[in-house]
């Protein structure tokens, strides 16, 4: 499911930029890094559901992810629109938040794995409902 809403929200990215910079090429690795650590810490999850490290790495590496999307989202709107970082649509809700979630189920991951679990399960559910911003530009190009 991680790879599933990763791979559609990164092709939808790449589908709307003019060109590709030296910065997004970098940031876009940095994100294929992260992602590449996924299928390690879901198999050792999935085999300790009740253990506390590997539901606190698995918020790692989501958060790793997602902080990695968070930047190539932006380098991507600096070299499109010269946006700055505030003004970017991940940059306000979604983008923002993940992360966030992320590092804060790796805390709850300490205490209480299955509720750490819950939370990275929130986060993937919450990337299934596109933003209104999203929606809106794919109405206007229609």
């Amino acid at each position: 499911m991680l790879f599933r809403s990763y791979w559609v929200t990164h092709h939808s990215l790449f589908s709307s930029i003019s060109r590709v910079t030296p910065g997004i090429i970098w940031a876009n690795n940095a994100l294929l890094f992260a992602l590449s650590l996924v299928p390690f810490v879901t198999g050792w999850a999935n085999g300790h559901l009740h253990d506390s490290l590997p539901a606190v790495i698995y918020g790692i590496v989501g958060f790793l992810a997602g902080e990695a999307f968070f930047v190539l989202v932006v380098v991507i709107a600096r070299s499109e629109t010269g946006a700055p970082m505030g003004e970017t649509i991940f940059a306000r809700t979604k983008g923002f938040l993940s992360p966030l979630l992320w590092l804060v189920g790796s805390l709850v991951a300490v205490l209480v794995p299955i509720v750490a679990y819950c939370i990275y399960a929130g986060i993937l559910a919450m990337w299934i409902i596109p933003e209104r911003e999203t929606s809106r530009a794919a109405e206007a190009e229609a």
